[in-house]
C-alpha cells in the first residue's frame, strides 16, 4: 500500500503489513488524528483470496488507523469476531461531530458481522470489542459496503446493504434497527446496490443484482431488480442473463423526480442469450478450478458475450444497448488463451517467483484448459437446487423465470 503525489506520481511513502498474506482495500479520510496538519485514514488489512472455499483456517482481518503523512500504524486491533475480512471500511457521521466507523467481517463461506464502532474510542483506548454489532451471519460474511441513503425520511443516512447471504436489507441509521428485507432464494452478490429515483416519489430507489446458483463459486444465472426504497418491494425484475456477474451497477442522475437511469452489465453465452446452464462441471474437479473454466465453450461450444446497458423508468426494459462485446471482439481478444499463459509463466519467471508457485500455475491453467473441453456432467440447477418452485420475497418461483427479450434498442450518439 502506498501514497503517491496527485501531480508527479512520485511515491511519498510506502506501508506494508507484515501479518500474514491479506489484501489492502479503499482507504477512508477520517481528518486529522495525530495533529500533523495531514489528513489521516481508516483502513481493513485481512482476507486472503489463497484458502479453498473449503478452507476455514482464514488469516483474522484488522481494523487500522493510518497516518496519512507516513503511512504508519496509528492504531490498530484484529476485528471483533478475529475473523477473515474483504470490507471497504466506511466513515459514517452519528451526529453532532460524532464520527463512526462501519465495518464487516467474514467471508464467502465465512460467517460474519456488521460492526459499528464509534473513530474516537477506536482512537483513545483502542476498545474493538465497544464495537456494535448491527447484523451477522451463521454461514457467510459481511464484505459489500453497503449504500448510506435516507430511506425513511429523517434526514439521516439509513444503511441499505445487499448481503451474501442473498438478502437486501435497509436498516434505520439512527436505531440501526431493520426498517425491510427483500430476500433473493439462492443469491449471493458482491455488488453494492446503486440508489438512483427510479420511481417519481422523493425516496431513492436501488438497482440490485444476484447471481443464483449452489454457492459460491458455482452460479447458474444472474438476476436484477430495481426496488422501493421506502418498502424494498420490487418495482421491476429485468430479464435475466445466463453467466453470473459481479461489478456493480451505476447510477446517472438527472434533475426531476424518475429521471435517473442505471448502468448494468449482462453476460451470456453467444446466440443462447437468457438460457440457464442446463449442465454443471464434474465435482471431481476442485471448485476453484472449476469456477474458471469457459462454460458457454462447454457447454454450448460458443463465446461470451458481454453487454453494457441502460435502464430507467422511461426507457422499456432490459434497457438501452450501449456497449456489446462482438463488436470491439477483435480489439479486445488479440491474445488467445495460450498467449496469455506465456505471458503469464514469462512473468512469474521474471519476477523471481518460486518454483512452487510456477508449477502451481501450469497445474491450474491445464485442468482449467481441460476442463473447458466438454469435461461436464447431468448435475443441472434444478436438481442441486432442489427442482422448481419456493420463490420468497416476491422474485417469483424459481422455474417461473421472465422470457429472454433480445430486443434491445441502440444508443446513437449525436456527437
Amino acid at each position: 500500500m502506498s501514497a503517491h503525489d496527485g501531480r508527479t506520481g512520485q511515491t511519498v511513502w510506502s506501508s506494508k503489513l507484515n501479518r500474514g498474506y491479506k489484501n489492502y482495500y479503499t482507504v477512508q479520510p477520517v481528518g486529522d488524528l495525530d495533529n500533523d496538519k495531514v489528513t489521516d485514514f481508516v483502513q481493513i488489512h485481512g482476507g486472503d483470496p489463497r484458502p479453498t472455499p473449503e478452507e476455514k483456517n482464514r488469516p483474522k482481518g484488522e481494523l487500522v488507523l493510518l497516518s496519512g503523512a507516513t503511512g504508519t500504524r496509528i492504531r490498530w486491533k484484529y476485528v471483533p469476531d478475529k475473523h477473515e475480512s474483504y470490507y471497504s471500511p466506511q466513515v459514517i457521521s452519528l451526529g453532532e461531530g460524532t464520527k463512526a466507523i462501519l465495518f464487516g467481517t467474514g467471508g464467502e463461506t465465512i460467517p460474519g458481522a456488521l460492526y459499528l464502532l464509534r473513530l474516537r474510542t477506536f482512537l483513545l483506548t483502542g476498545e474493538i470489542d465497544k464495537a456494535r454489532k448491527i447484523y451477522s451471519t451463521k454461514d457467510k460474511g459481511i464484505m459489500t459496503p453497503p449504500v448510506l441513503a435516507d430511506v425513511n425520511r429523517d434526514r439521516v443516512h439509513d444503511i441499505v446493504m445487499a448481503t451474501f447471504n442473498g438478502s437486501v436489507i435497509a436498516f434505520d441509521g439512527v436505531t440501526f434497527k431493520k426498517i425491510w428485507q427483500t430476500d433473493f432464494k439462492h443469491g449471493e452478490t458482491y455488488s453494492t446496490p446503486a440508489p438512483g429515483y427510479y420511481n417519481d416519489d422523493d425516496v431513492p430507489d436501488f438497482f440490485v443484482q444476484y447471481s443464483i446458483g449452489i454457492g459460491y463459486p458455482i452460479y447458474f444465472y444472474a438476476r436484477y431488480a430495481i426496488l422501493d426504497g421506502r418498502t424494498g418491494e420490487i418495482i421491476i425484475e429485468l430479464p435475466f442473463s445466463s453467466v453470473s456477474v459481479i461489478t456493480s451497477p451505476l447510477t446517472v442522475s438527472f434533475e426531476g423526480a424518475g429521471h435517473d437511469v442505471f448502468l448494468y452489465w449482462k453476460k451470456d453465452c453467444y446466440r443462447h442469450e437468457g438460457q440457464i446452464m442446463k449442465n454443471q462441471f464434474s465435482y471431481s474437479y476442485h471448485q476453484s478450478v472449476a469456477s474458471h473454466t469457459e462454460f458457454c465453450r462447454a457447454q454450448f461450444n460458443t463465446t461470451y458475450v458481454t453487454k453494457l446497458l441502460m435502464i430507467g423508468q422511461h426507457i422499456k426494459p432490459p434497457g438501452i444497448l450501449l456497449y456489446h462485446s462482438h463488436r470491439y471482439f477483435h480489439e479486445e481478444n488479440q491474445y488467445n488463451l495460450d498467449s496469455w499463459r506465456r505471458d503469464a509463466q514469462r512473468y512469474l519467471l521474471n519476477s523471481g517467483a518460486d518454483r512452487d508457485l510456477y508449477d502451481e500455475f501450469n497445474s491450474f491453467f491445464s485442468q482449467v484448459s481441460k476442463l473447458s473441453n466438454h469435461q461436464f456432467d447431468s448435475t443441472g440447477p434444478d436438481a442441486v437446487l432442489g427442482g422448481a418452485g419456493g420463490g420468497t420475497a416476491g422474485f417469483g418461483d424459481y422455474g417461473n423465470i421472465p422470457e429472454y427479450d433480445n430486443s434491445y434498442p441502440e444508443y446513437v450518439s449525436s456527437m
